[in-house]
């Protein structure tokens, strides 16, 4: 995990700028409005992270070649 996150670094930490910065937008705008409108936008973006993830991890992943699933 230590070597994935080293790895992809700069696109993990693009990815949570962007996530904070969308999240500190709609946190002004609730705040300018008085509206809870859009809120369901924050749980768009943690089911957004979950396939990400489960792909991620599986690329990272050592491979086994064909000659050790057969043995």
């Amino acid at each position: 995990m230590k070597s994935f996150l080293f790895k992809h670094y700069s696109i993990l930490s693009q990815l949570f700028l962007s996530m904070g910065f969308s999240f500190f937008l709609l946190m002004v705008r609730m705040k300018l409005n008085q509206s809870f409108f859009l809120l369901f936008m924050v749980w768009n973006l943690f089911l957004a992270i979950i396939p990400y993830a489960i792909s991620s991890y599986l690329l990272s992943k050592k491979q086994p070649s064909k000659l050790t699933v057969l043995t």
